[in-house]
């Protein structure tokens, strides 16, 4: 699968290469592994949104962010990374 980044998505990435740990960095690149080999389980607690975010998927990059993400025609769109269930 391929994944694509909205734009709000490249300007989460960026802030998160300029201002998170190292560990953070590695979680982030792990969980963007695990989503594109098994977007529905795996890595990270996966969990299906509900109310105006279904249809997208997250999971837990720290205790405050998450990753959301949707997948359609084995495309993964990551929408948001830092904070906690942004549209």
């Amino acid at each position: 699968m391929e994944i694509e980044f909205s734009p709000t998505a490249l300007k989460d990435l960026s802030l998160i290469k300029r201002s998170y740990s190292n560990a953070s960095k590695n979680r982030l690149t792990r969980i963007l592994q695990s989503i594109e080999e098994t977007p529905f389980s795996g890595f990270a607690s996966p969990e299906a949104l509900k109310h105006e975010l279904s249809g997208k998927w997250s999971r837990e990059l720290s205790k405050k962010d998450r990753v959301i993400y949707s997948v359609e025609d084995n495309i993964i769109k990551i929408h948001s990374l830092p904070g906690h269930y942004k549209k």
